[in-house]
């Protein structure tokens, strides 16, 4: 028995010796198709490791695949704006360049062409348009409601110098003064059917002790504003004109602002004091 116990272990030795004299395989980082855990010589463990490795990799090249995308996104879109850009100052520089010739242009010969000489009046559009006009008003009168027809008041402020004038002038179709304003300007036109000839008064003028209404025609109207307009005052020349051919409005043409006012803060007391004219 003891014999053969020791054959069976010199056996067991022999043989544990001869497969440790064996050289394991070497562990692959990559798989290939066919490749298994028995002939790559790896655990499952190791197997699993590898394959998360695998999938980092996938994930971080298609991470950097993405971030590639969307920097050619961003850098397209950035391209476009600049371009869009200077289409946009393109245009600004070319709506500057008419602006700075039209104002260079000389419109005195056209502007005087409209004054009238004798007692015209002037009609922009089609006495149809007019009479329609005045039946509206009518109308809403007659409905007798809380709601008056509003009647338009624009208020021309500004610099002088800066156009006021010539823009009221353009809009009426005549002359209004040959000098700058030294006093506020009030202009009401009536709608009134019954004037087939434009129907032009002066009212009374406190500033010049003028009393009583002074009814002029077109050739005289120029003449007898610069005549009140010779005082600085902050009355103003109340302007009245009736005819068949006009809209009901109010205008106000208002002195340069640095006449009355010598700093910029004393601007607003200038325009409040002008808007309430309206209510006068």
């Amino acid at each position: 028995m003891a014999s053969w116990g020791r054959k069976k272990g010199a056996e067991v030795a022999a043989k544990l010796k001869e497969e440790k004299s064996q050289s394991p395989v070497a562990p692959r980082t990559m798989l290939t198709k066919g490749d298994s855990v028995t002939s790559l010589g790896l655990t499952p463990k190791q197997m699993l490791e590898i394959e998360e490795q695998r999938q980092r990799e996938e994930a971080d090249l298609k991470a950097q695949q993405q971030a590639a995308v969307e920097q050619q996104r961003r850098q397209h879109e950035q391209q476009q704006r600049d371009q869009q850009q200077a289409r946009d100052q393109l245009e600004w520089n070319s709506r500057q360049a008419k602006m700075r010739d039209w104002q260079n242009e000389d419109d005195t010969a056209q502007l005087s062409e409209l004054s009238p000489d004798a007692d015209v009046s002037y009609a922009p559009y089609a006495p149809s348009v007019y009479e329609s006009y005045s039946k509206l008003t009518e109308f809403t009168r007659g409905l007798n409601t809380d709601r008056s027809w509003l009647v338009p008041e624009i208020v021309l402020v500004g610099p002088e110098g800066s156009g006021k004038t010539a823009v009221l002038e353009a809009l009426l179709g005549f002359t209004l003064l040959s000098a700058p304003n030294r006093r506020p300007l009030c202009v009401h036109l009536v709608n009134n059917m019954d004037c087939e000839q434009a129907r032009i008064t002066v009212r009374r003028d406190a500033a010049l002790e003028i009393s009583n209404d002074v009814s002029v025609g077109w050739a005289a109207l120029s003449s007898e504003l610069d005549q009140r307009n010779a005082i600085d005052s902050d009355e103003p020349i109340v302007l009245l004109i009736e005819q068949r051919h006009s809209f009901t409005a109010t205008f106000i043409d208002t002195p340069g602002l640095h006449r009355h006012a010598q700093t910029v803060a004393a601007h607003p007391r200038a325009l409040r004091k002008y808007v309430a004219l309206l209510d006068a």
